[in-house]
C-alpha cells in the first residue's frame, strides 16, 4: 500500500477513531469483517452521525452490537439492506462489495470498465473502474472474496484521506469530472486523490516534489562535505558548511543559545525613550535591526544613472504577512489568537516574565494599525509605483521619530546627491508616527520577537514547536517536522549555498541537460519572434522594438560560467568552543559590511551569479532583460530527457515561454531591451495592449475560486499573461509537426502545476500571491486558446467553454 500522507491533526483524529472502531468491531486484524462491523468502522473513521437514526431491518435486533451503526449507515445511504427488510449484519464483506460501498461513501458513480478490470462481478466492475481511475486500488491487494478487518481498515483509511483532502469544498479535492468540465482536476485526478505532503512542507505539488528530491541531494552533498572537512581549508565555504552542520546537530549546546542573545536584548529593554532606539540601532546596525516597521535598501537608480545606487525606503512587512489576518472577520480570530500566543511563548523563552499575554496582544494591536495602511500587493508590482521619487529632506521629515533617513546617511556614508525612492511614502510616515514613548514597550517586545526569529536556528529544539498552533490556524495543516540532520543540512546550504552548488553541478547536473534546454530556449525565442510578427493588433514599428528586445534577452541556464567570490567571515569552531549563534552573527556582520562597501562601487546586482543553482524556480529580470533557469528545476517532471517532445514542451517549454513572456507583460513591457524603464511603444499600440490586459484582469476578477473568495485580477495579471504567452508559443512549435500529439502538450502543462493545499492555505495565497491558483493557471489559460477547443471538441455544453468574444489573446 502506498504510504499515506495527511495533516498531523487529521492523522491523530483518524488513529483515535480507528482505535474506537476496533473496539466496537471487536475482531482481530486477520479475522473477516462483517457488514455490521464495517458500518462501525466507517462511521467512526468518517465521523458519520445521524439524529435519532432508526432502521426497520428485521434481522438487526436492538441488542445487536452494531445496531446503532447500521441505522446510521442506512440513513447516510452508503449501505442498504439486502432485500426483504434484511441487512445480514453478520455476513462477511467481500472485496467487490467494499468497492461499491467505497464509491457510495465518496458519492462517486461507476464508470465504464476496460479490459484491465477482470475477475470481478459485472455489477462491481464499474465501481472498480471508478476507483482505479484515481489510482486508489494500487497495491491494496483487496481480495475478490471475503475481506479481513486489517484489509478493511487499510482501505477505509485511504478513502478517509481522499475525503479529507476534498473536505470543505476544497478546490483541489479529487472529484469525478470530465476534462471538458475541469481539465485541471481531471488530468491530475490521481495526484489530487493521494497528495503526498512531504515532511517539512505545508502542501503538496509538483514543484514541492522536485524540491524534496533536491533536499535528498542536499543531504548527500552534506555527507560529502562532512567526509572532506579535514582536507577543506579552514574558514572556506566547505569548512564553514561542515561546522554549521555540526553546531546545529549539537542540540545540547543549543539549549544555552539564548544566553548569547540575552545581553543584547537587555540593552534593548534598557532603552527608556523611543528616540533612544537610534543609539542602539547605530551600535548594532550590522547584527540586528532595531528600527521598527520601516527600512532602507540600496537599489538601482532606475530612473537616473543606472550605474549608481539609489536609496529606497519602504515598510518591512507585517508579522502575519497579509492585512486579511488583522481584520475583524470572525474567521480570522483563531489566527490572531494563535499569533498572540506565539509571541507570548517567544517573550517567555527569551527571559521576559511580566504580563506576557498583554504584551503580546499589544504587539498585535500595533501591527493591526499598520495593516490598515498597508500598500496593496498589486500596486507594488507596477515598476512606476515602486519608483516614486523623493528627496533626503522629504525622508527626514517623514521619519522624525525613528531618524531612519538621517541614520542611514551616517551609517553608510551616503552622498547627498543620491537618488531617493519612497514607494510607500504615506505608509512610512504613518509607521514612523507610531514610534512614540507610549508605544515603546510594545515596540521593544516586537523587536525582541523579530530578533529571536532572526537567530532562531541557534536556539533550543523546544522552539521548533512555538509556531505549531499558528501554522495550523493559518494554513490548515501542521507540517511534519524534519529530523535534526535534515534541518542542519538545510541551514548549512542556506548560509553556504556555493559549497553545495559546486558539488551539485559537478555530480548531479549533466552538461547534456544544459545544452538540451538551451536548444529549447532558442527554439522558443525563434517561434516567439514569428508570433510577434503575426500579431494583427500591433504596428510594424512596435513589432520591431519588441523583436529587438526578444533577441537581446540574456539566457542563463543551469549555473554561471564563473563562481562569484563569497563573503569572507570567520568564527571559532565547535572544538574551539564556538557556537551557532557566534557563527550566524559573524555572518550577518560580514554580509552587512560587504553591503556597505558595495555602495561605494558602481551599481552591480547580478542575480545570476549569486542565485543558488539548487533553486527550484525560474525567473525573468527586467532590469537586465534576463531569463534564469537554475539547474535544480531542469529535471523531471519539468524536463525529462526520456519524455516525449510534446510533454517537455508542455512542461519545461511552457515554463521557458512563461519567463520570456514576462519581458512583455504589464510590468516587463515598460522596460526596453537594455532594462531602461522607458516607453518603446507607439501610443496606439500601448493603448491596445492595456485594453487587452484590462479585459484579462476583468475576467480573472470574476473567478470565485472558493465561496466568498474571488481572485484579484490586477494582482495575478502579469503572471497570467506570461502563462498564456508561454503555452501559446509552445503549442505553435508542437503544431509545426503534423504528427504531433497536442494532448500531451496540454496535459504536460497541467501536470507540471499539479498541487494540493488545505482550504486555509488557498485562501491565504490569493491575498498576496501574484500567481493565480494552480487550478486557475491551467484552466483559465486553456480557456483562452482556440486550439484547446479544437483538440478536445469543447462546446457550449461544457463547463470549460468560454465564448470566443471572451477569449483574450495578447502575445
Amino acid at each position: 500500500m502506498k504510504r499515506l500522507q495527511r495533516s498531523i491533526a487529521f492523522m491523530l483524529a483518524l488513529l483515535l477513531s480507528l482505535s474506537i472502531g476496533l473496539a466496537n468491531v471487536d475482531a482481530a486484524s486477520d479475522q473477516l469483517i462483517t457488514r455490521g462491523q464495517l458500518t462501525a468502522l466507517i462511521n467512526q473513521t468518517f465521523q458519520i452521525q445521524a439524529d435519532e437514526p432508526t432502521q426497520a431491518f428485521t434481522d438487526v435486533p436492538a441488542s445487536h452490537a452494531n445496531a446503532s451503526d447500521i441505522a446510521i449507515a442506512a440513513a447516510a445511504g452508503y449501505m442498504k439492506g439486502t432485500g426483504a427488510k434484511q441487512f445480514r449484519p453478520d455476513a462477511k464483506v467481500s472485496g467487490p462489495q467494499l468497492v461499491v460501498i467505497a464509491c457510495h461513501i465518496l458519492s462517486w458513480k461507476g464508470i465504464e470498465a476496460d479490459s484491465s478490470i477482470t475477475d470481478v462481478p459485472a455489477w462491481a466492475a464499474p465501481y472498480y473502474a471508478a476507483l482505479d481511475d484515481f489510482g486508489l486500488l494500487d497495491d491494496l491487494g483487496l481480495p475478490k472474496g471475503a475481506v479481513t478487518t486489517e484489509q478493511a481498515q487499510q482501505f477505509i483509511t485511504k478513502l478517509a484521506y481522499v475525503a479529507q483532502a476534498a473536505a470543505n469544498n476544497n478546490p483541489y479535492g479529487a472529484k469525478q469530472v470530465g476534462l471538458k468540465d475541469d481539465f485541471y482536476v481531471y488530468t491530475n485526478r490521481e495526484y489530487l486523490a493521494n497528495p503526498v505532503i512531504h515532511p517539512g512542507y505545508p502542501s503538496a505539488g509538483t514543484f514541492l516534489d522536485v524540491m524534496k528530491k533536491v533536499d535528498g541531494t542536499r543531504s548527500e552533498i552534506m555527507k560529502q562535505l562532512l567526509q572532506n572537512k579535514a582536507s577543506a581549508a579552514s574558514g572556506s565555504p566547505e569548512w564553514r558548511a561542515a561546522e554549521l552542520y555540526a553546531m546545529y546537530t549539537d542540540t545540547a549546546a543549543r539549549e544555552d543559545g539564548i544566553d548569547k542573545l540575552r545581553p543584547y536584548l537587555d540593552e534593548l529593554y534598557a532603552v527608556k525613550h523611543a528616540a533612544d532606539l537610534r543609539a542602539i540601532t547605530e551600535k548594532y546596525w550590522d547584527r540586528f535591526n532595531f528600527i521598527p516597521f520601516i527600512g532602507f535598501a540600496p537599489v538601482e537608480d532606475t530612473l537616473g544613472d543606472r550605474t549608481k545606487y539609489a536609496a529606497a525606503f519602504m515598510g518591512t512587512g507585517l508579522g502575519l504577512g497579509t492585512p486579511l489576518y488583522y481584520t475583524d472577520d470572525p474567521s480570522m480570530a483563531n489566527v490572531q489568537q494563535a499569533y498572540i500566543k506565539y509571541m507570548e511563548r517567544v517573550l517567555g523563552y527569551i527571559g521576559e516574565q511580566d504580563k506576557l499575554s498583554e504584551r503580546a496582544k499589544a504587539i498585535f494591536e500595533l501591527e493591526k494599525q499598520l495593516s490598515a495602511k498597508a500598500t496593496p500587493p498589486e500596486q507594488m508590482q507596477d515598476p512606476k509605483a515602486r519608483l516614486k521619487k523623493s528627496t533626503w529632506d522629504e525622508m527626514k521629515k517623514a521619519t522624525p521619530n525613528s531618524g531612519l533617513a538621517e541614520m542611514v546617511i551616517k551609517l553608510y556614508d551616503l552622498p547627498s546627491d543620491m537618488t531617493v525612492y519612497s514607494p510607500e511614502h504615506d505608509y512610512v510616515k504613518f509607521a514612523d508616527s507610531l514610534i512614540t514613548d507610549s508605544n515603546l514597550q510594545a515596540i521593544k517586545d516586537m523587536l525582541a520577537v523579530n530578533t529571536f526569529f532572526q537567530y532562531e536556528a541557534a536556539f533550543s529544539e523546544t522552539t521548533q514547536s512555538f509556531q505549531d498552533d499558528l501554522m495550523k490556524a493559518m494554513i490548515g495543516i501542521l507540517p511534519e517536522k524534519l529530523p535534526v540532520e535534515e534541518r542542519a543540512a538545510a541551514l548549512a546550504q542556506g548560509l553556504e549555498p556555493q559549497a553545495f552548488d559546486k558539488v551539485f553541478v559537478s555530480k548531479y547536473f549533466p552538461e547534456s541537460s544544459k545544452n538540451d534546454v538551451k536548444d529549447i530556449v532558442n527554439e522558443i525565442i525563434a517561434k516567439y519572434e514569428e508570433r510577434i510578427n503575426a500579431l494583427t493588433w500591433m504596428s510594424a514599428e512596435t513589432k520591431a522594438k519588441a523583436i529587438e528586445k526578444l533577441r537581446d534577452i540574456n539566457v542563463n541556464i543551469g549555473y554561471p560560467d564563473e563562481w562569484k567570490p563569497v563573503p569572507s567571515y570567520s568564527f571559532p569552531s565547535k572544538a574551539e568552543g564556538g557556537t551557532l549563534f557566534d557563527a550566524i552573527i559573524s555572518r550577518h556582520a560580514a554580509m552587512n559590511a560587504e553591503g556597505k562597501e558595495m555602495l561605494k562601487q558602481p551599481y552591480s546586482m547580478d542575480i545570476w551569479s549569486v542565485l543558488p543553482v539548487m533553486t527550484v524556480n525560474a525567473f525573468y529580470v527586467p532590469s537586465t532583460n534576463s531569463i534564469i533557469f537554475p539547474a535544480a528545476i531542469l529535471q523531471a517532471p519539468f524536463y525529462d530527457s526520456k519524455a516525449s517532445r510534446e510533454q517537455n514542451l508542455g512542461s519545461i517549454g511552457t515554463i521557458i515561454g512563461h519567463e520570456i513572456s514576462h519581458a512583455f507583460d504589464v510590468n516587463g513591457a515598460q522596460f526596453d531591451k537594455d532594462g531602461n524603464l522607458t516607453n518603446w511603444w507607439t501610443e496606439a499600440d500601448y493603448a491596445e495592449f492595456q485594453k487587452r490586459a484590462g479585459e484579462m484582469a476583468d475576467e480573472l476578477s470574476k473567478i470565485e475560486f472558493m465561496p466568498g473568495h474571488k481572485l484579484n485580477g490586477e494582482l495575478t495579471l502579469a503572471e497570467t499573461i506570461a502563462d498564456l504567452g508561454g503555452l501559446s508559443c509552445v503549442l505553435d512549435i508542437a503544431d509545426d509537426n503534423p504528427d504531433a500529439d497536442l494532448t500531451q502538450v496540454f496535459e504536460g502543462f497541467s501536470q507540471a502545476f499539479a498541487a494540493w493545499m488545505p482550504v486555509e492555505s488557498a485562501v491565504a495565497s490569493i491575498q498576496s500571491d501574484p500567481h493565480a491558483p494552480n487550478k486557475v493557471r491551467v484552466n483559465f489559460t486553456l480557456q483562452m486558446l482556440d486550439q484547446f477547443y479544437e483538440v478536445y471538441n469543447v462546446t457550449e455544453q461544457d463547463a470549460m467553454y468560454v465564448s470566443p468574444d471572451r477569449r483574450i489573446s495578447i502575445w
